[in-house]
Protein backbone atom coordinates (compact mmCIF):
# COMPACT_ATOMS: atom_id res chain seq x y z
CA UNK A 1 0.00 0.00 0.00
CA UNK A 2 1.29 3.33 -0.44
CA UNK A 3 2.40 5.11 2.36
CA UNK A 4 -0.97 7.21 3.62
CA UNK A 5 -0.85 11.20 4.34
CA UNK A 6 -1.40 10.50 8.04
CA UNK A 7 0.85 12.52 11.21
CA UNK A 8 2.28 8.96 11.82
CA UNK A 9 4.76 6.75 11.68
CA UNK A 10 3.85 3.53 9.58
CA UNK A 11 4.54 0.69 11.54
CA UNK A 12 3.92 -1.97 8.27
CA UNK A 13 2.04 -2.24 5.57
CA UNK A 14 1.04 -5.17 2.56
CA UNK A 15 -1.74 -7.48 0.86
CA UNK A 16 -3.55 -10.11 1.83
CA UNK A 17 -5.97 -12.04 -0.37
CA UNK A 18 -8.20 -9.79 -1.43
CA UNK A 19 -7.54 -6.35 0.45
CA UNK A 20 -4.77 -4.20 1.13
CA UNK A 21 -3.65 -3.01 5.04
CA UNK A 22 -1.43 -0.68 6.36
CA UNK A 23 -0.70 -0.54 10.78
CA UNK A 24 0.51 2.65 12.85
CA UNK A 25 1.63 2.84 16.45
CA UNK A 26 3.65 0.92 18.35
CA UNK A 27 2.90 -3.20 17.48
CA UNK A 28 4.20 -4.45 20.62
CA UNK A 29 1.70 -2.13 22.66
CA UNK A 30 -0.01 -3.93 25.27
CA UNK A 31 -3.51 -1.72 24.52
CA UNK A 32 -6.18 -3.41 22.53
CA UNK A 33 -5.93 -2.90 18.68
CA UNK A 34 -8.20 -1.33 16.56
CA UNK A 35 -8.62 -2.13 12.47
CA UNK A 36 -10.75 0.67 10.97
CA UNK A 37 -13.37 -0.64 8.21
CA UNK A 38 -14.41 2.36 5.64
CA UNK A 39 -17.82 2.48 3.82
CA UNK A 40 -18.54 2.26 0.26
CA UNK A 41 -16.12 4.45 -1.74
CA UNK A 42 -14.37 5.53 0.94
CA UNK A 43 -10.97 3.98 1.55
CA UNK A 44 -8.18 3.14 3.89
CA UNK A 45 -6.90 7.00 3.76
CA UNK A 46 -10.14 8.55 5.56
CA UNK A 47 -9.20 8.12 8.62
CA UNK A 48 -7.30 11.31 9.63
CA UNK A 49 -7.45 12.49 13.22
CA UNK A 50 -8.43 9.42 14.02
CA UNK A 51 -5.72 7.73 13.48
CA UNK A 52 -3.37 10.41 14.53
CA UNK A 53 -5.30 9.96 18.21
CA UNK A 54 -5.01 6.39 18.30
CA UNK A 55 -1.71 5.09 16.79
CA UNK A 56 0.43 7.32 19.53
CA UNK A 57 0.34 4.60 21.72
CA UNK A 58 -1.63 1.92 20.47
CA UNK A 59 -1.44 -0.26 17.09
CA UNK A 60 -3.61 1.45 14.75
CA UNK A 61 -4.76 -0.68 11.33
CA UNK A 62 -6.91 0.49 7.79
CA UNK A 63 -7.66 -1.82 5.57
CA UNK A 64 -9.36 -1.41 2.18
CA UNK A 65 -12.42 -2.81 1.10
CA UNK A 66 -12.03 -5.25 -2.18
CA UNK A 67 -12.68 -3.04 -5.39
CA UNK A 68 -11.94 0.04 -2.97
CA UNK A 69 -8.45 1.79 -2.59
CA UNK A 70 -5.38 -0.20 -3.62
CA UNK A 71 -7.11 -3.41 -3.25
CA UNK A 72 -8.55 -4.77 -6.18
CA UNK A 73 -11.70 -6.31 -7.15
CA UNK A 74 -12.16 -9.56 -7.83
CA UNK A 75 -14.85 -11.23 -9.91
CA UNK A 76 -16.62 -12.96 -7.34
CA UNK A 77 -19.73 -11.44 -5.80
CA UNK A 78 -18.92 -9.01 -3.12
CA UNK A 79 -21.02 -10.42 -0.18
CA UNK A 80 -20.74 -8.82 3.19
CA UNK A 81 -19.42 -12.34 4.31
CA UNK A 82 -16.58 -12.91 1.92
CA UNK A 83 -15.80 -8.97 3.00
CA UNK A 84 -15.75 -9.57 6.44
CA UNK A 85 -13.61 -13.18 5.91
CA UNK A 86 -10.92 -10.44 4.41
CA UNK A 87 -11.48 -8.74 7.83
CA UNK A 88 -10.84 -11.26 9.59
CA UNK A 89 -7.58 -12.20 8.19
CA UNK A 90 -6.20 -8.78 8.65
CA UNK A 91 -7.28 -9.04 12.28
CA UNK A 92 -5.49 -12.67 12.64
CA UNK A 93 -2.07 -12.34 10.85
CA UNK A 94 -1.65 -8.30 11.17
CA UNK A 95 -2.93 -7.34 14.69
CA UNK A 96 -2.66 -11.44 15.64
CA UNK A 97 -4.84 -10.78 19.41
CA UNK A 98 -8.43 -9.61 19.31
CA UNK A 99 -9.38 -5.76 18.70
CA UNK A 100 -11.55 -3.62 18.38
CA UNK A 101 -12.96 -3.14 14.72
CA UNK A 102 -14.67 0.28 14.12
CA UNK A 103 -16.76 -0.36 10.84
CA UNK A 104 -18.16 2.98 9.05
CA UNK A 105 -21.92 2.47 6.49
CA UNK A 106 -21.01 -0.40 4.07
CA UNK A 107 -18.33 -1.32 7.16
CA UNK A 108 -20.41 -1.88 9.37
CA UNK A 109 -22.31 -4.22 8.24
CA UNK A 110 -18.89 -5.89 7.72
CA UNK A 111 -17.87 -5.93 10.83
CA UNK A 112 -21.03 -6.75 12.79
CA UNK A 113 -20.78 -9.61 10.60
CA UNK A 114 -18.10 -10.45 11.77
CA UNK A 115 -18.45 -9.61 15.16
CA UNK A 116 -21.32 -12.39 15.15
CA UNK A 117 -19.47 -14.95 13.29
CA UNK A 118 -16.15 -14.92 15.23
CA UNK A 119 -16.62 -12.95 18.15
CA UNK A 120 -13.15 -14.67 19.75
CA UNK A 121 -11.68 -12.09 17.40
CA UNK A 122 -12.83 -8.94 19.00
CA UNK A 123 -12.43 -6.66 22.17
CA UNK A 124 -15.05 -4.34 21.01
CA UNK A 125 -17.49 -3.17 18.28
CA UNK A 126 -18.48 0.06 16.94
CA UNK A 127 -20.35 0.89 14.70
CA UNK A 128 -20.37 4.45 12.59
CA UNK A 129 -23.46 5.33 11.30
CA UNK A 130 -23.99 1.38 9.67
CA UNK A 131 -25.77 0.61 6.74
CA UNK A 132 -28.43 -0.93 7.73
CA UNK A 133 -31.18 0.35 5.78
CA UNK A 134 -30.08 -0.68 2.46
CA UNK A 135 -33.29 -2.29 0.42
CA UNK A 136 -33.87 -4.16 -2.61
CA UNK A 137 -33.76 -1.76 -5.65
CA UNK A 138 -31.29 0.62 -4.36
CA UNK A 139 -28.74 -1.03 -6.14
CA UNK A 140 -29.08 1.04 -9.20
CA UNK A 141 -29.10 4.24 -7.49
CA UNK A 142 -26.06 3.40 -5.44
CA UNK A 143 -24.83 2.15 -8.92
CA UNK A 144 -25.34 5.16 -10.07
CA UNK A 145 -24.03 7.29 -7.59
CA UNK A 146 -20.60 5.19 -8.00
CA UNK A 147 -20.14 5.91 -11.40
CA UNK A 148 -21.20 9.62 -11.39
CA UNK A 149 -18.10 10.19 -8.46
CA UNK A 150 -15.83 8.11 -10.30
CA UNK A 151 -16.47 10.04 -13.32
CA UNK A 152 -15.77 13.18 -11.75
CA UNK A 153 -12.46 15.10 -11.55
CA UNK A 154 -10.92 15.53 -8.42
CA UNK A 155 -11.40 19.51 -8.60
CA UNK A 156 -14.66 18.56 -9.21
CA UNK A 157 -14.73 16.60 -5.91
CA UNK A 158 -12.91 18.78 -3.71
CA UNK A 159 -15.42 21.63 -4.62
CA UNK A 160 -18.25 19.00 -4.23
CA UNK A 161 -17.01 18.15 -0.41
CA UNK A 162 -16.45 21.61 0.91
CA UNK A 163 -19.82 23.07 -0.38
CA UNK A 164 -21.52 20.15 0.96
CA UNK A 165 -19.73 19.74 4.19
CA UNK A 166 -18.34 23.13 5.19
CA UNK A 167 -18.03 21.67 8.72
CA UNK A 168 -15.86 19.20 7.95
CA UNK A 169 -11.95 19.52 8.92
CA UNK A 170 -9.55 20.30 6.38
CA UNK A 171 -7.68 16.83 6.15
CA UNK A 172 -11.41 15.05 5.35
CA UNK A 173 -11.43 16.62 1.98
CA UNK A 174 -8.47 15.28 -0.14
CA UNK A 175 -8.50 11.59 1.16
CA UNK A 176 -12.51 11.73 0.47
CA UNK A 177 -12.20 13.22 -3.23
CA UNK A 178 -9.11 10.90 -3.90
CA UNK A 179 -10.88 7.48 -2.22
CA UNK A 180 -14.02 8.38 -4.97
CA UNK A 181 -11.31 8.15 -8.10
CA UNK A 182 -10.07 4.58 -6.84
CA UNK A 183 -13.20 3.10 -6.05
CA UNK A 184 -14.26 0.45 -8.79
CA UNK A 185 -17.54 0.90 -10.19
CA UNK A 186 -18.24 -2.76 -10.91
CA UNK A 187 -18.59 -3.23 -6.95
CA UNK A 188 -22.22 -2.80 -7.04
CA UNK A 189 -22.99 -4.87 -9.94
CA UNK A 190 -21.02 -7.92 -7.86
CA UNK A 191 -23.21 -6.74 -4.88
CA UNK A 192 -24.98 -9.63 -3.47
CA UNK A 193 -26.79 -9.96 0.11
CA UNK A 194 -26.07 -6.36 1.27
CA UNK A 195 -29.97 -6.27 1.12
CA UNK A 196 -30.38 -9.13 2.42
CA UNK A 197 -32.04 -10.14 6.37
CA UNK A 198 -32.83 -7.90 9.44
CA UNK A 199 -29.70 -6.19 10.09
CA UNK A 200 -31.00 -4.90 13.87
CA UNK A 201 -32.46 -8.27 14.85
CA UNK A 202 -28.84 -9.32 14.15
CA UNK A 203 -27.51 -7.26 17.15
CA UNK A 204 -29.66 -10.17 19.44
CA UNK A 205 -26.93 -12.83 18.12
CA UNK A 206 -24.23 -9.80 19.21
CA UNK A 207 -22.22 -11.55 22.33
CA UNK A 208 -22.73 -10.29 25.48
CA UNK A 209 -20.90 -7.10 27.21
CA UNK A 210 -18.59 -9.84 29.33
CA UNK A 211 -17.11 -11.12 26.69
CA UNK A 212 -17.31 -7.10 24.16
CA UNK A 213 -19.28 -4.18 24.11
CA UNK A 214 -20.90 -2.86 21.03
CA UNK A 215 -20.79 0.80 20.31
CA UNK A 216 -23.56 2.15 17.92
CA UNK A 217 -22.85 5.98 17.18
CA UNK A 218 -25.82 7.23 14.77
CA UNK A 219 -25.99 10.96 12.99
CA UNK A 220 -29.45 12.18 12.62
CA UNK A 221 -31.95 11.82 9.94
CA UNK A 222 -32.15 15.52 9.63
CA UNK A 223 -28.23 15.59 8.91
CA UNK A 224 -27.86 12.87 6.73
CA UNK A 225 -28.07 9.76 8.68
CA UNK A 226 -28.96 6.99 6.77
CA UNK A 227 -30.54 5.30 10.49
CA UNK A 228 -33.76 6.12 10.52
CA UNK A 229 -35.43 7.21 13.97
CA UNK A 230 -37.35 3.70 14.34
CA UNK A 231 -34.36 1.62 13.32
CA UNK A 232 -32.27 3.82 16.17
CA UNK A 233 -34.33 2.99 18.62
CA UNK A 234 -35.29 -0.89 17.71
CA UNK A 235 -31.38 -1.33 17.58
CA UNK A 236 -31.23 0.49 21.11
CA UNK A 237 -33.72 -2.21 22.48
CA UNK A 238 -32.13 -5.03 20.51
CA UNK A 239 -28.61 -4.08 21.88
CA UNK A 240 -29.72 -4.34 25.82
CA UNK A 241 -27.07 -6.48 27.85
CA UNK A 242 -24.69 -6.18 24.68
CA UNK A 243 -23.92 -2.23 24.36
CA UNK A 244 -25.54 1.60 24.04
CA UNK A 245 -26.90 3.24 20.91
CA UNK A 246 -25.31 6.85 20.97
CA UNK A 247 -26.75 9.67 19.08
CA UNK A 248 -24.84 12.30 17.86
CA UNK A 249 -26.49 15.98 17.26
CA UNK A 250 -25.54 17.68 14.14
CA UNK A 251 -23.79 15.15 12.67
CA UNK A 252 -25.06 13.35 9.71
CA UNK A 253 -24.01 10.04 7.79
CA UNK A 254 -20.11 10.49 8.63
CA UNK A 255 -20.04 11.27 12.80
CA UNK A 256 -16.06 11.39 12.90
CA UNK A 257 -16.05 14.00 9.73
CA UNK A 258 -19.15 16.04 11.10
CA UNK A 259 -18.54 15.77 14.91
CA UNK A 260 -15.00 14.78 14.92
CA UNK A 261 -14.12 16.23 18.62
CA UNK A 262 -17.38 13.94 20.14
CA UNK A 263 -16.51 11.07 17.99
CA UNK A 264 -12.89 10.95 19.53
CA UNK A 265 -14.57 11.01 23.14
CA UNK A 266 -16.82 8.19 22.05
CA UNK A 267 -14.46 5.88 20.65
CA UNK A 268 -11.75 6.28 23.41
CA UNK A 269 -14.56 5.35 26.18
CA UNK A 270 -15.03 1.99 24.14
CA UNK A 271 -11.39 1.33 23.94
CA UNK A 272 -11.03 2.09 28.18
CA UNK A 273 -13.51 -0.82 28.28
CA UNK A 274 -11.50 -2.75 25.91
CA UNK A 275 -8.71 -2.33 27.60
CA UNK A 276 -9.89 -2.87 31.13
CA UNK A 277 -10.76 -6.65 29.53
Amino acid sequence: MAALNYGVVEAGSGHLGHVTWAAYGPPTSPLTPVVLLHGLADSAACWPGVVEHLATDRLTIVTDLRGHGESPLPDALFTIKAAADDLAVVVRQVAQRPTLVVGHSLGGLVAQDLAVRAPALLRGLVLEDPAWAIEAGTHGELAAWVRTLRSSSYAQLVRQALTENPGWPADEVAPWAESKLQVDPRVIDLAQGWDEGDRVAELAHLAPTGEFTTTVVLGTPEHGSVVPAELAERAEETIAGRGEVLVVEGAGHCVRRDRRAQFLAILDEALAVADAR
